[in-house]
């Protein structure tokens, strides 16, 4: 069957304006479907539930057009006259979305339709990853990127999905096109369909959840002027809402409706109130797309969150990637550097410092950061460990502590001034059966671990820089693995993982790194420690999961 967009729905002028041929556009668009509708076509599953219609050769309507044009009509809330009315024509010739719209959904006798329409297919995970493959020259490509990046943010503010941007292959695949390019549904050149996002799996084979803008459109980020100009941004927010699963409104408010109508970049309780069905109202939680061996890292930065981790590919490379608001996910670096254990990240003079154990000789290793994505500056020190190192600056300083591959397995800490020189190491009478964790509270530093005695206590114990130890606390409470701490609004939150045969997370709370108190122990669980860190006055809980894929977990407490 020839794609019905290969003749066109609108018509040159013989003169004035342009004429709109009815039946071609019903059947585009879901409301006609010609008897012959192949059910493999991607776009069947939508296009055919229309009313079946076997001549499309002539613009006469018959009794099946006619009612499926009031169909139309009723959907979009003009007057069901069954006629070409000039208040359908130029609706008709309005821009709009390339995905047909479900008429099945609507009750003609009744009017009635559902608030906000879901098409039926959902992703069969929250964490979702999305990829350009080319960009339109009408735009600068980081406009471009940071547009598509707003359209995903909108949509995972109000549901439990997040996203990750990733390169090469993607779950959802984002490219600018022009007519024919072989999915099915060409492009009809300038105005007309502006775009079409995919559904959810099954439906499209290898485009499900796929992205497509027209490329003869002029793309634009500004209110559009001249009229042929579109907003990305506010295209994007509408395809995007079909690659996730929803289908088109006949609510003229909301993102989902199928016309353009000029800048629309905010979501509508009617969009909202759509995503939410499908995937659940947006959660503390988040759960990315990548994995980790060990206990991920998080600082922040110039109003951005980093979270490193060691990664289980074959190499365990160490990844970075950032975040502006803990739902998408960019900027993922893959580093050459290695590791067996997960690394430490802290900021220090207004760059990101990274500390991991390296692979083969255990040796300990720091380089740094203005961006997350540019790493230079790399230190490999005399030292050893077989676990995570910790990090942290206080008063002007860099502490880098550890636990030895001596028989006792000792703490150790030292320092530097300038992230590159290091100096001053105290080893400690105190030992771990795991590393230790490091944090600032005051101009103090303090230092947690947990102990090689039989119950394996919580310890924590006050640095001041120097020489000197003091306030050292053995709680009730006891792990395995390493301890975290952060400080959060002059709070000190203290993380670990249970004993317990779940291994479940938990967490206390102190203001003076003494008394903790204020236990919580969540339904979260990992065979690593977690990690606690802070990101505009909000504290997170950073954790590997323990599902086979051992994927990255990130959740405000």
């Amino acid at each position: 069957m020839e794609p019905l967009l290969a003749e066109p729905l609108v018509e040159a002028p013989e003169q004035g304006e342009p004429r709109v041929d009815p039946k071609k556009y019903l059947a585009r668009f879901g409301y006609l479907a010609p008897a012959d509708s192949d059910p493999t076509d991607r776009l069947a599953r939508v296009r055919d539930i229309g009313l079946p219609v076997s001549d499309l050769s002539t613009t006469k309507l018959d009794e099946q057009a006619v009612t499926a044009l009031k169909t139309f009509q009723q959907f979009y809330n003009l007057k069901p006259t069954g006629t070409l009315t000039d208040e359908t024509r130029r609706l008709m010739l309005s821009p709009r979305c390339g995905m047909p719209d479900r008429p099945k959904l609507f009750d003609p006798q009744t009017g009635l339709i559902a608030n906000f329409v879901v098409q039926g297919n959902r992703w069969g995970r929250t964490n979702l990853t999305y990829a350009f493959q080319n960009f339109t020259g009408d735009l600068g490509t980081a406009d471009i990127i940071n547009a598509i990046r707003q359209a995903f943010l909108a949509w995972s503010n109000f549901c439990f999905l997040t996203f990750t941007e990733v390169s090469g292959a993607g779950d959802i695949r984002i490219q600018f096109t022009a007519g024919d390019h072989g999915d099915g549904a060409p492009f009809d050149g300038p105005g007309g369909v502006l775009a079409h996002g995919f559904y959810p799996p099954p439906n499209g084979g290898d485009l499900a959840g796929d992205l497509h803008f027209d490329d003869a459109e002029i793309w634009s980020l500004t209110v559009p002027t001249p009229a042929a100009r579109f907003d990305l941004w506010t295209v994007a927010l509408h395809e995007v809402g079909h690659t996730l699963g929803l289908d088109h409104s006949n609510n003229a408010g909301a993102v989902m409706y199928a016309f353009y109508s000029g800048l629309r970049r905010n979501l509508q309780p009617d969009d909202t109130s759509g995503i939410a069905s499908i995937y659940g109202g947006r959660s503390a939680k988040a759960t990315l797309s990548d994995t980790a061996i060990g206990q991920p890292a998080w600082a922040a930065l110039n109003q951005r969150g980093f979270l490193a981790w060691t990664g289980t590919n074959a190499a365990h490379n160490l990844n970075v990637m950032q975040t502006a608001e803990l739902r998408v996910w960019v900027d993922k670096v893959t580093l050459g550097e290695t590791s067996l254990s997960g690394p430490s990240l802290t900021v220090f003079n207004g760059r990101l410092y990274l500390a991991w154990r390296g692979v083969g000789n255990n040796k300990l290793n720091v380089m740094s950061s203005g961006d997350g994505r540019t790493w230079t500056n790399k230190v490999t020190l005399g030292d050893t460990t077989f676990n995570s190192p910790a990090l942290c600056s206080a008063n002007g300083k860099l502490f880098l502590a550890w636990t030895g591959t001596d028989n006792s397995r000792k703490l150790n800490i030292m320092q530097s001034g300038n992230g590159t020189n290091w100096g001053g190491k105290l080893t400690l009478g105190d030992t771990s059966v795991d590393g230790p964790s490091l944090c600032s509270l005051g101009n103090r530093v303090l230092l947690a671990w947990a102990g090689t005695n039989a119950a394996h206590n919580l310890n924590v114990m006050s640095y001041d820089g120097g020489s000197s130890f003091s306030n050292k606390v053995t709680l009730g409470e006891s792990s395995f693995l390493t301890p975290n701490l952060t400080t959060v609004n002059g709070t000190v939150i203290l993380a670990w993982t249970g004993t317990d045969s779940a291994n479940k997370l938990n967490t206390l709370r102190s203001t003076n790194g003494v008394n903790f108190s204020l236990k919580a122990t969540l339904n979260e669980t990992s065979f690593f420690a977690p990690n606690v860190g802070s990101f505009n006055g909000r504290s997170l809980l950073l954790w590997t999961g323990k599902d086979n894929a051992r994927s990255l977990n990130v959740m405000t407490i």
